[in-house]
This record gives structure tokens, sequence and C-alpha cells, in this order.
């Protein structure tokens, strides 16, 4: 389910950004088309999360994560945009999320499989 996230905004990343004019509805509409592929791995992103960590320290590595990326990513997107925006190069903030996509799917490659493991004495 991550992997086809990560494909499929890798492949959508330039045709959404292309859609959006000074037209209010375009923004919209391309919001919209990259918000329902984000909902997909959204659903399943507590339990994954869940499982990657061991019982004991859970709830810390699951804060530290979330913390730590939003910070270092949600955090700098929009100084990027603007950045690379003022300089005229926009396609470098998209360049810029699609390899954040492929780093996305390469990094699901390496998520192990808990199915079957006893979780709670980790």
């Amino acid at each position: 389910m991550l992997v086809f996230f990560a494909v499929l905004m890798f492949a959508l990343q330039y045709p959404l950004t292309r859609m959006i004019t000074d037209e209010g509805w375009t923004l919209l509409v391309a919001t919209s088309l990259a918000l329902l592929v984000v909902s997909a791995p959204a659903s399943i992103l507590s339990a994954i999360l869940s499982e990657s960590f061991p019982t004991r320290v859970r709830t810390q590595g699951i804060g530290f994560a979330c913390s730590l990326s939003v910070a270092v990513f949600g955090g700098t997107a929009p100084y990027l945009n603007q950045l690379f925006g003022n300089l005229g190069a926009e396609w470098v903030f998209g360049a810029y999320i699609m390899a954040l996509c492929a780093l996305t799917g390469l990094s699901c490659l390496f998520i192990r499989e808990t199915r079957g493991m006893v979780l709670a004495g980790e």
C-alpha cells in the first residue's frame, strides 16, 4: 500500500502541479486529487508505526518520528516552494517532492513484516 502511494504520488506530482493556474478551482481539484491519494496510506499509518517499534518505546518512537518528520519536511516545504518560485526554478521543488516519494517507496521495502510476531515481548 505504501509503495503504491509513493509511486502514484511520484507520477502525479508534475501533472498536479501543472494543473494549478490562477483560477481557484484548479487548486481545489489538484489538492483534492492529491489528498485522495494520501488518504489511502494515512488510513494504515498508525498500525504500521505502532508495529515498527517495540512496546516499551512505542510511544516515544512514534512521537519522535512524527515530530521530526513534520518539523524537517513539513516545516521547510513552504519555505522551499517560495524560495524556488522566487528564483524562477519552480521545477526544483517538484523534483524535491518526487525525490521524497522515491525515498518513501525505497524505505517501504525495508519495513519488516510483523505478522505472527508477539510485539509485546520486544
